[in-house]
């Protein structure tokens, strides 16, 4: 009576061993899940800003065509004052997307940092659900080893 509830009751703790780590690695696929969303929301920003950027050129050079058809002493200083002008917008559009690149591969390095600690984690509990399987049976084996004993003593 005693082994078969111990038995049982290594059965439902096994099981619930399972049913935890199913849990746990359902939880950090959802969250790679996430990750990977968060990660092409960030390349369709990247995208964007490299088409906004383009356009942005292309406006430019529409506008410098018109100011050429103007006077040109005009032409020249304006000319002059929009190219100095260009250059510094376009140096710092250039430093902010620098920057925006790099803080976002700070971000995704420290993503995947927490992806592989999230599967290392998981690993580490497969593998302690799988060693505690083993020893559960093991014990499980010397106590019927053990019963098996007992009931030979008390039959002989």
């Amino acid at each position: 009576m005693y082994a078969a509830l111990w038995e049982s009751d290594r059965i439902m703790k096994i099981e619930r061993e399972e049913r935890e780590c199913a849990a746990a690695i359902q939880r950090n696929k959802d969250c790679l899940s996430v990750l990977e969303k968060q990660l092409a929301a960030i390349r369709l920003q990247q995208e964007n800003a490299v088409t906004l950027k383009a356009e942005e050129a292309r406006l430019m050079e529409e506008e410098k065509k018109q100011r050429e058809a103007e006077e040109m002493h005009l032409l020249q200083v304006k000319r002059a004052q929009q190219t100095e002008a260009r250059d510094h917008h376009t140096n710092q559009i250039k430093l902010k997307a620098r920057r925006q690149a790099k803080e976002l591969q700070g971000e995704l390095a420290i993503d995947m940092k927490i992806l592989e600690a999230l599967l290392t984690e998981t690993e580490n509990e497969k593998e302690e659900a799988v060693k505690r399987k083993g020893e559960l049976h093991t014990e499980a084996q010397a106590y019927m080893n053990y019963l098996g004993e007992q009931l030979e003593r008390r039959e002989s």
